[in-house]
């Protein structure tokens, strides 16, 4: 069962979609809670019992332990803080040349089975992930060689296992990067600026609830000019965790108007019990769905048109933009 579940991550992995994932135990949470009575899965609640004994042993098998708190910027990798490991001290600010011998742009670029979704560098037009030692895969014999190169442009070489985990000099005092699911809402209003911040890890809905309640506290008391809602690294759940606090706010209603393509293949059309006949004569469902479409591939089309967010009755007196 083990090998089948990573042959099914990596399978999941090669789209490179942040959609196409396997559900990890926070989704699962959201599904449980809000999918499951909606009707918008297949499945019950029972069966969400191995979905989070999949996440668990994946948890364990596929994943090293090391945190090398990596940052990629201006097209490189370097380590922010100085660590030990094994009695050798590292500098903080080295840059990253090269993985098991190869060079790390390089070497990042052949993990599309193991890291989803690589990040992309559009000014270099390539891929990087400031997490793409995690997979315990690449640990070949269980080590990680990793060649770095100080500001003095001396060579440090790392040799990791991947049970091991390094000391650093110094402590983390605040997260960078992207989110975690399981990060908690944070929000400032920023008085200079005018600017209420609100980072929302994950779409929960009850975290919408959060957001609004002190949204609404912070008009009360301050003049707000602007709203930047923070979402990187947010996986996504339940849409209507937006329209908790936005209905607040905003004046008209937010429409989406979205086409789908789905793969009309033999299993789709046995699972949703359709055919060519009965996507013809749907109103949700087209094979014209009169934008670009690819060129390849048998697919069929869903129209969703619906209100995202519509406003309150009562909305507070803001006129700015949002972020």
């Amino acid at each position: 069962m083990g090998e089948y579940l990573q042959i099914i991550k990596k399978t999941l992995n090669v789209a490179q979609d942040g959609h196409t994932s396997q559900l990890n135990s926070t989704l699962l949470d959201i599904v449980k809670k809000y999918w499951i009575p909606a009707k918008l899965v297949s499945f019950d609640s029972a069966s969400t019992v191995n979905m989070y004994e999949y996440v668990k042993y994946l948890k364990e098998a596929y994943y090293a332990k090391p945190e090398l708190n990596l940052t990629y910027t201006s097209g490189e990798y370097y380590n922010l803080f100085a660590f030990s490991y094994k009695g050798k001290s590292y500098p903080s600010g080295m840059k990253l040349l090269s993985c098991n011998g190869k060079n790390i742009h390089d070497f990042v670029k052949t993990l599309t089975a193991l890291v989803s979704p690589l990040r992309w560098d559009r000014v270099r037009n390539r891929v990087y992930d400031e997490n793409f030692y995690w997979p315990a895969e690449i640990y070949k014999n269980g080590m990680l060689r990793l060649v770095f190169a100080d500001k003095n442009e001396n060579r440090h070489q790392l040799n990791i296992g991947k049970q091991d985990t390094v000391t650093y000099h110094t402590k983390k005092k605040n997260e960078y990067g992207y989110f975690s699911q399981t990060d908690t809402v944070i929000t400032h209003y920023f008085e200079k600026a005018g600017v209420f911040y609100a980072k929302i890890p994950a779409m929960r809905e009850e975290l919408g609830d959060t957001i609004k309640r002190r949204m609404v506290a912070a008009f009360y008391r301050h003049k707000v000019k602007s709203i930047v809602i923070d979402i990187r690294g947010n996986g996504g759940g339940s849409d209507n965790t937006y329209s908790k606090f936005l209905s607040k706010i905003v004046q008209d209603t937010l429409k989406k108007k979205v086409v789908v393509a789905r793969n009309f293949s033999p299993y789709i059309q046995a699972h949703y019990h359709i055919n060519k006949d009965s996507v013809s004569k749907s109103a949700t469902y087209t094979f014209d769905p009169g934008v670009p479409t690819l060129k390849s591939g048998n697919m069929y089309f869903i129209r969703q048109d619906f209100d995202f967010v519509v406003p309150d009755s009562v909305t507070l007196p803001f006129d700015g933009k949002i972020y």
